[in-house]
């Protein structure tokens, strides 16, 4: 960014630009995704400005240009900690929030919700538990299964972990059918 505002006149560039600069210019293959991550760790280094309908420019402020003269001197307020998130705790009124039992915050990534559907391990779990894989059952047959017996809808990219995991804590074993495809059967 500082070679292109101090040799070309560019004073902001945007994140596909940059990736591309990077690429290109410096042999260093990175996705615009871990350029925005990036750019949102750091605070005081790089200015965002609109560009256009949800385009975004990053120019280098004068806290970012100090640093590239001198590297070994980090700016001041350069890395933005993000508040831990907590739950809000219900309060009862005969014990003080101190005392009362705290629990630890569902780790959920940013802006996630709890949906309420059961992950598709625990599905296969309660499908094992309940004698469904009795017998010989398909990834694909166990998809259909849950779909139209319990409502939920998982992909086979989704179930297929579970079943592995499942398969090596021993609670499935498998056999290979002249297909290819794999026959599941519980323990």
């Amino acid at each position: 960014m500082r070679i292109a505002r101090d040799e070309y006149g560019i004073e902001a560039l945007t994140v596909p630009q940059i990736t591309q600069v990077l690429k290109d210019k410096f042999r260093v293959s990175l996705t615009p995704q871990s350029v925005y991550g990036a750019f949102d760790r750091v605070q005081g280094v790089v200015d965002r400005v609109p560009a256009g309908k949800g385009v975004w420019k990053f120019r280098l402020m004068a806290a970012g240009d100090a640093y590239l003269t001198d590297p070994g001197q980090a700016p001041a307020a350069s890395v933005r900690r993000r508040p831990a998130r907590r739950r809000a705790q219900a309060k009862t009124g005969t014990q003080p929030p101190e005392q009362q039992p705290s629990e630890a915050p569902a780790r959920r990534g940013p802006n996630k919700r709890a949906s309420g559907r059961p992950g598709p391990k625990k599905m296969v779990t309660e499908l094992i538990s309940g004698g469904y894989f009795s017998g010989p059952r398909l990834i694909g047959e166990v998809q259909a299964h849950i779909e139209q017996q319990r409502g939920y809808q998982f992909t086979t990219s989704e179930l297929a972990p579970a079943f592995t995991r499942l398969l090596r804590e021993g609670s499935l074993t498998r056999t290979r059918r002249e297909d290819g495809q794999y026959e599941y059967v519980g323990n």
